[in-house]
């Protein structure tokens, strides 16, 4: 996609909110039309286009571990790295179909709203099954409305919970899931669903040697019962059903993967490790983190060591500690 648009001229505005929503597009590039008029680059207009576009900017580069990490499991099993939300909770009628409007033809005996859907969420999209992104995609707009499948949900930026699913599992209606997101310009709303962990690295690595010198921050969002953990099976689908999920037996639990090679190989898959991790709570605000480590790292420069972790406590905020 090419954020600030490709044919005619962009606005400030328009260049912020496209800049903000492209950084979470897997291939993003800012770029026109030779003959236009106006520059877009994030430095050419101005102090608020460049302080927007540096933080959804760094935001994707900090998640660039994730992001590798959704292409190496699309690369091997299939599947979409950005991703309608209906791939991530297939249940949850709401954020699945709609009949589409009638079309001038048919197919057989099948009429079009009884073959031809959509999906009812389509001005949000969900980046792996862990990261769902609101962008404005209105003139002059300064909030979005967003729906939230059931389970619960953290601004990735503040750890602020959304608060639709309560601590004994318990999610609002489909109706009380619809809120209105503050989005003044330059903000992009991005959310973290609970129940998974997210490796990220610093956002002042700007090349991948640089980052193979920082330690792997993971983001552990914890959810609060099994049912608000989503639908297991769909998340890292190549990964054991307690992975991406969480185990049906288990109360507030997360999970994730992280696929690292040395960021030079062109045959990926040869030389590379990979970590499927794991967290559940075990009393109070305590937790347990283990990790299972796998992969063909003969060759792979894995000099990271694991930092900190960032967790929801009491529901509604993030709360940090370190981990040797």
């Amino acid at each position: 996609m090419c954020p600030s648009g490709f044919a005619g001229e962009t606005t400030e505005e328009l260049c912020i909110r496209w800049m903000q929503m492209g950084a979470f597009y897997p291939f993003s590039r800012n770029h026109n039309v030779e003959d236009s008029n106006v520059p877009q680059e994030p430095f050419s207009m101005g102090p608020r286009l460049a302080a927007a576009s540096r933080a959804s900017l760094g935001l994707r580069y900090s998640l660039l571990p994730y992001l590798n990490t959704l292409f190496w499991r699309a690369h091997v099993a299939g599947g979409m790295v950005a991703q309608p939300a209906l791939f991530a909770f297939p249940s949850d009628a709401a954020a699945v179909v709609r009949p589409h409007a009638a079309l001038p033809w048919s197919l057989g005996d099948l009429t079009p709203s009884a073959c031809v859907l959509q999906a009812s969420v389509d001005t949000q999209f969900m980046l792996g099954p862990s990261l769902m992104v609101s962008p404005v995609l209105s003139a002059g707009a300064r909030s979005v409305p967003a729906y939230f499948p059931p389970a619960q949900w953290y601004n990735v930026s503040t750890g602020a919970a959304l608060g639709v699913c309560n601590v004994a599992g318990e999610c609002m209606d489909a109706a009380q899931r619809t809120l209105t997101l503050d989005a003044p310009l330059d903000v992009i709303n991005v959310h973290v669903r609970g129940g998974s962990i997210l490796p990220r690295q610093g956002r002042d690595s700007m090349t991948t040697a640089s980052a193979r010198q920082q330690p792997v921050d993971l983001l552990v969002s914890l959810a609060w019962s099994p049912a608000q953990a989503g639908d297991a099976a769909s998340a890292y689908g190549g990964i054991e059903a307690s992975s991406g999920g969480g185990d049906p037996s288990m109360g507030r639990l997360a999970a994730g993967e992280l696929y690292m090679d040395d960021g030079v190989t062109l045959n990926t898959g040869e030389a590379y490790t990979h970590v499927v991790y794991t967290a559940r709570a075990t009393h109070g605000d305590s937790f347990a983190l283990t990790n299972q480590v796998g992969g063909a790292a003969s060759g792979c420069r894995t000099r990271r060591g694991h930092h900190s972790l960032l967790v929801p406590t009491g529901g509604t905020q993030f709360s940090q500690r370190l981990v040797p």
